[in-house]
């Protein structure tokens, strides 16, 4: 079974981990352990976050006003991810949602530090040609959780 995982880890604090599995359901896990949340809605106050759930929607703000949500979308396939960042971050961010700085030519720097031209539109492009770069190899060099056999 092929997953697609998302994970933010912020001051190393707490640990929310989103798994996508091949049936379409949604996992959740916090510091490594799986949570059964509703699927109405369920709001956790974490040390650094607040951590809202409705209806398999996972909007995650955390104290440094940065926010993501994270659901599944059926037109895609696959999880997908928003981003809400401060202007005050302006020239401050990078990794692999990009550098925010306004220079679409530095959006997608490889492991190695070079950066790939991309049309921003093509989903297949990106994942072929940058995502699966970023391609964890083993177990031992990620920060996920696996489930025994994964």
């Amino acid at each position: 079974i092929n997953y697609c995982l998302i994970q933010t880890q912020v001051f190393l604090e707490e640990k929310i981990q989103i798994e996508l599995n091949n049936f379409n359901q949604l996992y959740l896990y916090l510091n490594d352990i799986i949570f059964d949340y509703s699927n109405t809605i369920d709001t956790l106050s974490l040390s650094n976050m607040v951590l809202l759930i409705v209806e398999n929607r996972f909007f995650i703000k955390l104290n440094n006003q940065i926010s993501l949500e994270i659901f599944y979308t059926e037109e895609k396939d696959a999880l997908q991810i928003v981003n809400f960042v401060p202007k005050t971050f302006y020239g401050k961010t990078r990794g692999l949602l990009g550098f925010m700085d306004g220079n679409k030519a530095n959006d997608f720097m490889l492991p190695d530090g070079t950066f790939l031209q991309l049309d921003q539109n093509n989903d297949r492009e990106i994942f072929s040609k940058f995502g699966q770069l970023w391609l964890v190899r083993n177990a031992n060099e990620s920060i996920f959780t696996y489930e025994e056999g994964f």
